[in-house]
């Protein structure tokens, strides 16, 4: 394998794990959503801003995905 496709299939999984978050938080079938998944992925987002432990990003975006479901 050539030296620059050796890179870009070192890269891919930095690529794919954010695009896969993505379809999942805003993609239902063809069409785009934005629900209460969007709010725990902005939460999330902001956790991880701020340098917070991984579990207090985990708890944080399910607490605020369950505490918009629950309303």
């Amino acid at each position: 394998v050539p030296r620059r496709f050796g890179r870009a299939v070192g890269l891919l999984p930095a690529a794919l794990l954010p695009a896969l978050a993505v379809v999942q938080t805003f993609g239902d079938g063809r069409t785009l959503v934005l629900d209460e998944r969007a709010l725990g992925l902005a939460v999330a987002v902001a956790l991880v801003a701020v340098r917070a432990p991984l579990i207090a990003v985990i708890a944080g975006a399910a607490a605020m995905t369950a505490f918009v479901r629950a309303l």
